[in-house]
């Protein structure tokens, strides 16, 4: 299965199992991109078993999850902002009210 095939049934069976939207599905998938070569692997060794039967409901739940926490977790580390970036978001969050994440 390519990463494609992958990418549209993670973001189905997180849909359809109401885990979350298909915004946040989508964002995670994205992520997968500022992990390292190494925990990209393991993201989507993790997300294979998760798509393949004969996962279960269960196991596939604790998979999403797994694999949420590796992004928000290991991306947001290995892809450290310059302090001039980190400082315009800051500002941009005082003007706006909402950090540029959450837009």
């Amino acid at each position: 299965m390519n990463e494609f095939d992958l990418e549209r049934h993670f973001i189905r069976i997180c849909i359809e199992n109401q885990w979350c939207d298909d915004h946040y599905a989508q964002k995670v998938w994205d992520q997968r991109m500022m992990l390292n070569n190494d925990d990209r692997k393991k993201f989507l060794r993790k997300v294979r078993v998760m798509v393949n039967p004969p996962a279960s409901k269960k196991l596939a739940e604790r998979i999403f999850r797994e694999v949420a926490a590796l992004v928000n977790d290991r991306g947001a580390m290995q892809s450290r902002l310059s302090p001039e970036v980190t400082a315009a978001r800051r500002l941009y969050k005082e003007e706006f009210g909402q950090s540029l994440d959450d837009a």
